[in-house]
């Protein structure tokens, strides 16, 4: 997510209970001199909530070279509406989220909103709330 202060963003998280993975780095991209400030902090499992700043523009990090795919590298997907996932305890989760990252509930569905009775689907959506007003990024994310 673009963060326009990285150190504000992750000191703020890690002291509100998030569990750092990467503290603040600068890469440089070497052809085009531009920089990337990264920082990680632990979402669940091992997927990470990934800070960035900076005025490099590239395709992926600096210093990532874009290669074209092949015409069998395709799956066919154009864009992605959302992405779910499944968490032991999704309490647990969503309580680790609201602290580290100042998320608030946005809205709740029950498989009687959402599809069948039988689908069993309980879900939370959370939308980045104000973390601290500097902040300009907004998340949503699916638990």
């Amino acid at each position: 997510m673009h963060c326009i202060h990285i150190d504000l963003a992750y000191q703020t998280c890690v002291k509100n209970g998030a569990v750092g993975v990467l503290e603040p780095i600068t890469m440089i991209d070497s052809k085009s001199l531009k920089s990337a400030v990264i920082s990680e902090i632990k979402m669940f499992g091992d997927v990470v909530i990934r800070w960035i700043s900076g005025d490099f523009n590239g395709p992926a990090l600096p210093n990532y070279e874009n290669i074209q795919p092949s015409k069998n590298q395709s799956y066919g997907l154009l864009r992605i509406d959302h992405v779910v996932s499944n968490v032991p305890n999704l309490f647990v989760a969503v309580d680790y989220l609201m602290n580290a990252i100042g998320l608030h509930e946005f809205s709740e569905f029950t498989a009687e909103d959402i599809g069948t009775v039988e689908s069993g689907l309980n879900s939370m959506v959370k939308f980045l709330y104000h973390l601290i007003a500097q902040f300009r990024f907004h998340l949503t994310t699916l638990i």
